[in-house]
């Protein structure tokens, strides 16, 4: 895990996404206004995901917000 201080909302996101892996379901969505910590709490729930060994795949509604999440977690993002 990171050692960024995460806010108490990324906090509950976090728990939120340790919860969904337990559970079956298949689908995750992140959302939130701009500015939020959605890139952050990715980094941080990829990291996770590569620790269990886990696949995933990124989603973004464009093109252009697919890229800029590959930029910033360095793993591969699509629409």
């Amino acid at each position: 895990m990171s050692m960024f201080k995460f806010t108490s909302s990324q906090q509950s996101a976090i728990q939120t996404f340790e919860d969904f892996l337990k559970d079956e379901s298949q689908v995750l969505v992140l959302r939130g206004a701009a500015g939020t910590g959605k890139t952050t709490l990715l980094k941080e729930f990829i990291a996770i995901l590569q620790k269990e060994h886990r696949g995933f795949g990124l989603m973004a509604p464009t093109g252009r917000a697919a890229h800029i999440i590959s930029e910033k977690t360095g793993a591969n993002a699509s629409t």
